[in-house]
Formats: C-alpha cells, structure tokens, sequence
C-alpha cells in the first residue's frame, strides 16, 4: 500500500546535515510518510548508507550540470507513488508530532479538493540554537522552547493574530502529487539552482485554486508600475499560507550553517539571488503562464465579480494601509491577503 504522503528531499553535498535529518525521521511511520532523498550529481556511498539506515528512499541522479532544486523536486514527484508530495529541506527538522499533526491535516483539509495545497513555516534557528539543541534529535520539549524563542511574541496578540514576521518564512509545499505532475513541473523545469522556483509553485497552485487570483492582483496599484509585485506578493502569500500551518503547530526548524554570498560564486547561486536569472526565468514562465492559463480556464459559475463599488469600500475601511484589493475567493488571495498583505 502506497504511503499518503512523499517528503522530497533535495541533496547535494550535506553530509553532516542529512545525519541529522536521518536521526530525526528513522522512527517515524513510513506506511503513511515515505521519504525520498534525490540527489543530483553527488554520488555519495555514506550518504546513501544513511538514508538507507533511516528508512529513506534513495535515488541517484547523474546530473553533471548546475544542481537544481526544482529538477530534484520534479524527479521525486515522477517517482513517488503517494497521493501527496512535500519538499523537505535537508538541513530542517521536524519535531516528534510534526508528521503525525501533519498527516491528520492533510486527510481533514486536503483530500477532498486536489487544488487544496498548504506551505509548511521554517523556523530559523540561530548558530547558539543549533549547537545547543539542534545537533541530534529534536525533542517536544526543546520544539517548543525554541519556537517561543525565535517567533517574537506580541504579549497583545492573540494565536489567530500572530504573525511571525521574518523568523518563519518557508515555501515547502504540501501539494497533490498528479496536480503537481500536470500543473506545475511545465512552468518550472528550467529553472537553475535555487530560488524563485518555490514563488512560480505558488503562482501556479494558487491560480488553479483560486481562477480569480491575476484579477485581483491586476486591481492593486503597483500591479503595472512595480517590477517586482509578483516577487513581493507571492512571498506574502506564501507567509499567509504559513501563518495557519502554525497555528496548526505544524513546522520544520532550520538549522543554522553559513551563508554562502549569492553572486560570484558559480551559476548555483548566481541563478537564485535576486535580478538573477530564475527571477527572470518567473516573470517571463508567469506571463506565458498567464496567457495559457486565461485561455484554457472556463467562467465558473456563481463567482463573485468585482465592482468599482466594491473596491471603493475595501478603499474606504483600509484606509493608509498597504494591501492586496481582492474579493473573497478559493485561496488565500482571495480575502486574507486584502488584509495583510504588506508591499
């Protein structure tokens, strides 16, 4: 029997990462959560020695080009069998009741819709976090105290308004894994190395859910006039889609290594750092996106179309506030982002 869900875990040279990562997943239960390390060009025998000593699935892939997050993402998704697919980085963990909490919102929330997808928040610890508590596996108890720790709380706010700002951002999908097979992987096969592949995924999954979502955005005021809306919007859509999986208690932590700067060094990272070419790769996949999109998509019936009257009254409550103009709608787009979403 096929598991309900792929963890899709793009690899490339991460040791002493993946011995930590294979620590935190070895007792989970494979019969719903398969993990699928794939990895591009690393022909490692330890690594595939790990993988295999935690239950991991592990698949080689003799790629002598750039390495690329999304040819990883799409080859994992071609072998999986599961109805579901996640992308899992290999230097985050989860904590004891993460998949679990994440299995029972799939089967409560996803299954019944296959545009339904959810974005799963990254905790960022520190380099003291990491070494403290981040260097074997991850207990509830730490979880938890690393989490009060790395999202600052708001003593005024409640759990339905907490935002956690730039400690949690992260845009590993949860997604359908035929959906993602014949909507996603042809907008995103060419993109190189990492970075602005995950913002095309979220183009792509919110417009299928949401037939409504280039309208709205087409009514903010910088749609025409700023060159990186799609870029600001969409990762504001991707830490709405976080805000509710947290407060499902549902998130990955990321541990702390250094940073490597995005330009000079080689096409792996020159392809992801912003002005780079997978940014250019996103807006030109969008707007040829947009026009097979707009010529395949039927009116749905009963949609809600917006009015200059409705528009002046979203204006008129929101007013000095920056936001998305949008009805209510399928996806996040559609009603949460008119009021949160900050450009």
């Amino acid at each position: 029997m096929s598991s309900l869900l792929t963890v899709i875990i793009p690899y490339r040279d991460r040791k002493d990462n993946l011995k930590v990562l294979a620590d935190n997943v070895k007792n989970v239960d494979k019969q719903k959560v398969e993990f699928l390390l794939v990895s591009l060009g690393d022909k490692d025998k330890e690594a595939k020695e790990l993988c295999e000593s935690a239950g991991i699935r592990y698949h080689y892939v003799d790629h002598t080009k750039t390495f690329s997050i999304a040819k990883a993402l799409n080859t994992g998704a071609k072998l999986s069998t599961s109805a579901y697919i996640m992308k899992h980085d290999v230097d985050s963990l989860p904590q004891p009741n993460y998949y679990p909490t994440l299995i029972e919102y799939i089967e409560n929330t996803l299954v019944n819709d296959i545009n339904k997808f959810a974005m799963v928040p990254v905790l960022f610890a520190n380099e003291e976090m990491s070494s403290n508590s981040l260097s074997g596996e991850l207990t509830t108890e730490t979880y938890a105290t690393l989490k009060d720790l790395i999202i600052k709380k708001d003593p005024n706010a409640t759990e339905s308004t907490q935002l956690p700002e730039r400690n949690a951002f992260g845009s590993l999908f949860v997604v359908n894994r035929q959906h993602y097979i014949d909507k996603v992987i042809p907008w995103i096969k060419d993109f190189k190395g990492w970075g602005y592949e995950d913002l095309m995924i979220t183009y792509v999954l919110e417009s299928n859910l949401n037939d409504k979502f280039e309208e709205q955005l087409a009514q903010h005021p910088k749609y025409a006039s700023d060159e990186r809306f799609y870029t600001n919007v969409l990762m504001n859509l991707v830490g709405a889609y976080n805000k509710v999986m947290l407060n499902h208690d549902i998130a990955l932590v990321h541990r702390w290594h250094e940073t490597t700067a995005r330009f000079g060094k080689d096409d792996y990272y020159n392809s992801g750092a912003p002005g780079g070419g997978n940014e250019k790769q996103l807006y030109a996949a969008i707007a040829a996106y947009k026009k097979k999109f707009n010529k395949e998509q039927k009116p749905a019936p009963g949609k809600q179309q917006m009015t200059q009257a409705d528009l002046a009254e979203i204006r008129k409550r929101n007013e000095g506030k920056k936001i998305v103009f949008c009805l209510p709608g399928n996806g996040f787009s559609g009603g949460f982002l008119q009021a949160w979403t900050n450009l």
